[in-house]
């Protein structure tokens, strides 16, 4: 009998000779030159990794963070602590599309806290996703901030906050660690731990602070959140990293150097974290997985022939190509303009597409049964270090199987009751099912409702670290 395998590396080889002509006439997608150096940024605002690829991000600052622009404070001995809520994107992973939701997270944390809360916020696209065609395609306007909650909004465009890695000494389009992409699951990780690590660092020298993580997801970005606290845990375990101002070292000309890179090790602190309709178990068992896996696993060249074709709609006309994304999506300028805009500009980058779409077969191929331990989910002797989980599923959500969501739910979580002391599983994720019915796509036309139910677990997640 036939091995499957052995079919699907048959399909694999006949599918590829089938396509290559075709894929000879489809105009490829534009590389951008990414080696150019890091454009110049505020000095007030965090910047990310030098070696990052092109990364569009938004970064929403406590008013705390605000008032505070002094030079690089000396190393206190006892550092004030500062929160930084991160937010990774599902996927396609472009933080565009988390504008309403996150500007009015924002707004609502400075409405419970007043001037003097210090919790920022801090959305990055996954790798692969940068905007950084046109100009036509960079004209992206957030809804305009009150001067209460005012935005710092990272776009392509913007010359002085768009990130962009430094110049290499090679030609060649490697230009960081990370290679040119498509990026798989595993790059994200390493980036998302790289970043966190980066910002501890950037928080101490720059601010004199020890800055506390509040990781924030959707979809995919759950599972990337997951594995990034379990890699940090596991460099943690294996490296022996200190905690609180042993973490600095002092130099002779008093500039704080964080033991990290080169010196040694920085100790991400990752309090809790909320994930909305996460994907981290058995994806291809939803219905949305189910027609995606054979798509992607038997026609392997089916990211880069829809990037080709992605590049020819960009050919049209800018007023035709809105109608047209209009009329399949439901998106307009009117309506979500955030969402119409994201989608434009996924469309017209260089390579979205076609990272959407690897990524997707990543995802397909790897988030299958619970991978993680006492170390993510926790124990009653503790083994979870204090943090705290707050997971919400959706309700018939396409890319998350009921049963996979009611088995993760019984075997790791608790549902949302009143607690008291004597409750044996108090230290269990806490994993709840929208009663509204909200779409696993909330980011379109339901992030402000998203918004008010984040804020309160945000609260309660850093109430628990303060405790």
């Amino acid at each position: 009998m036939t091995k499957v395998p052995d079919i699907a590396q048959t399909l694999h080889d006949i599918s590829l000779e089938l396509i290559k002509p075709f894929l000879s006439l489809l105009p490829r997608p534009r590389i951008p030159n990414c080696k150019t150096q890091l454009q110049a940024m505020s000095e007030s605002y965090p910047p990310l990794p030098p070696n990052f690829p092109q990364t569009d991000y938004l970064f929403y600052p406590s008013p705390t963070f605000q008032k505070s622009h002094p030079p690089p404070p000396p190393v206190p001995a006892t550092p004030k602590t500062e929160y930084l809520v991160l937010f990774t994107p599902g996927n396609p992973g472009l933080i565009g599309y988390y504008v309403p939701f996150l500007s009015h997270l924002s707004t609502l944390l400075r409405q419970r806290h007043g001037s003097a809360h210090n919790i920022s916020i801090l959305g990055i696209s996954h790798a692969g996703f940068a905007t950084h065609e046109s100009e036509s395609a960079s004209s992206f306007q957030p809804p305009k901030p009150q001067p209460s909650s005012w935005t710092k909004v990272v776009r392509v465009g913007n010359k002085h906050h768009h990130h962009k890695p430094p110049k290499s000494g090679s030609e060649d389009n490697n230009w960081t660690k990370w290679g040119p992409g498509p990026y798989e699951l595993t790059a994200q990780v390493g980036m998302k731990k790289e970043l966190m690590k980066f910002l501890t660092e950037w928080f101490f020298v720059e601010r004199g602070t020890d800055v506390k993580f509040v990781v924030l997801t959707h979809s995919v970005g759950g599972y990337i959140a997951l594995e990034t606290v379990r890699v940090l845990l596991d460099a943690r375990a294996s490296n022996g990293s200190i905690n609180g101002v042993g973490r600095i070292k002092m130099e002779t000309e008093k500039k704080a150097v964080c033991v990290g890179s080169e010196k040694g090790n920085v100790d991400v602190h990752v309090v809790g974290g909320v994930l909305l309709f996460p994907t981290i178990t058995n994806i291809a068992e939803s219905k949305s997985g189910r027609v995606a896996t054979p798509l992607l696993t038997y026609i392997p060249p089916l990211p880069t022939l829809l990037q080709r074709l992605a590049s020819l709609l960009t050919l049209l006309p800018l007023n035709i190509l809105s109608a047209l994304l209009t009329l399949f999506t439901g998106f307009s300028p009117s309506k979500n303009s955030h969402a119409f805009t994201a989608t434009l500009n996924f469309l017209r980058s260089p390579g979205g597409v076609e990272q959407a779409l690897f990524l997707a077969r990543d995802e397909m191929q790897k988030i299958k049964h619970d991978v993680w331990g006492e170390e993510i989910w926790g124990s009653k002797e503790g083994a979870h270090m204090g943090r705290k989980w707050v997971m919400y599923f959706g309700q018939g959500d396409h890319w998350v199987a009921d049963s996979a969501r009611d088995k993760l739910i019984k075997s790791r979580g608790r549902r949302n009751v009143p607690l008291t002391d004597e409750d044996d599983d108090k230290w269990k994720p806490e994993m709840l099912i929208c009663e509204e019915r909200l779409p696993h796509g909330f980011c379109i036309d339901h992030g402000e409702i998203m918004a008010k139910k984040v804020v309160g677990w945000v609260d309660d997640i850093i109430a628990a670290a303060e405790a």
